[in-house]
């Protein structure tokens, strides 16, 4: 969040009170964007999890394990298999 704080020229206290007045959190904005990412990647592109994990920016798969079940109630390799059954299906 800093470093992001940073290169809009605000301090991370002053991104923090803008956000919430928008009634949003860094860490929520954050989570959403990783969300829309994983989907992509794990539906659009012929990606391994492990890579996925590491374009998302976790350092380990279990944390991103955790993250996706978390949002979806799935696993990254349940909904890799989504896209391709929705492959097979479309065929």
């Amino acid at each position: 969040m800093e470093e992001i704080a940073k290169r809009l020229g605000a301090s991370g206290r002053t991104l923090t009170r803008v956000l919430a007045s928008e009634g949003c959190t860094f860490s929520g904005i954050l989570d959403a964007m990783r969300l829309d990412l994983a989907k992509f990647y794990l539906r659009e592109q012929n990606l391994p999890i492990s890579e996925v994990a590491w374009l998302l920016g976790y350092a380990e798969i279990s944390a991103f394990n955790h993250a996706c079940r978390r949002w979806t109630g799935k696993t990254p390799k349940q909904l890799q298999s989504a896209r391709v059954e929705s492959l097979t299906e479309a065929a």
